[in-house]
């Protein structure tokens, strides 16, 4: 059976698919392109039997928090109700690394949820899961110069690097999405992970994000 590691680019909702990227322990890939359902998304994690799963989309809430609503109702709750930080961003904006807070007040609410309850699922299964970041992974492979990912130039600058980094895609590079992209960025991310690559920031409780600890290619 073939060694996998499964990347997931996750959305907010299901009325928009997520991306979805799948890699051998040989770093060939096997499969790119998209899903909406929940089902699906376990679906796909079942048939790869993957050695992990890293989702592109916090999997945890700040200490002592159970919800993200501005007015908590939920009673569970430990504290105030201001803004906290989860450690792992905290952690990332030491190392000059932006990403989008994990708060009440954050634009990804509903991503967060559905990030969590996919991890839940896939955890009850036995799967591996890890809390991903390709912003983060574009960072320590290629540095800081990013170009956006939704600009044209941007996407092109995404795709050349993807073929660099992953030869096997070939030609599959030039119609990437970037939704695929990250997706795969996700894969080899957890790919890495498997071989002690990677830096874990922040605690468990809280959820971890995994980061590349090496430079441009595979490690030799």
């Amino acid at each position: 059976m073939t060694v996998t590691y499964l990347g997931i680019d996750l959305t907010a909702s299901p009325k928009r698919a997520s991306g979805v990227a799948m890699l051998s322990s040989e770093l060939e890939v096997l499969h790119t392109g998209t899903l909406r359902a929940d089902a699906d998304l376990l679906s796909l994690v079942a048939g790869a039997q993957p050695v992990a799963v890293g989702i592109d989309c916090p999997l945890g809430l700040p200490l002592g928090w159970d919800c993200l609503d501005l007015e908590c109702s939920c009673g569970q709750c430990d504290g105030p109700k201001e803004d906290r930080r989860r450690r792992c961003e905290v952690e990332l904006a030491a190392r000059r690394i932006p990403c989008y807070w994990t708060t009440r007040r954050s634009i990804i609410r509903e991503m967060v949820y559905r990030g969590m309850e996919l991890r839940y699922h896939l955890e009850k299964r036995g799967f591996r899961v890890l809390e991903v970041y390709p912003y983060g992974t574009k960072f320590r492979l290629w540095g800081r110069a990013i170009p956006p990912k939704t600009r044209p130039e941007g996407l092109a600058w995404l795709r050349d690097r993807l073929a660099g980094l992953l030869p096997s895609l070939g030609p599959r590079a030039e119609t990437l999405t970037h939704d695929e992209a990250d997706a795969l960025l996700a894969a080899y991310t957890s790919w890495l992970h498997a071989g002690g690559h990677t830096e874990t920031l922040g605690v468990a409780e809280e959820g971890q994000i995994v980061l590349p600890v090496g430079a441009e290619g595979p490690p030799a």
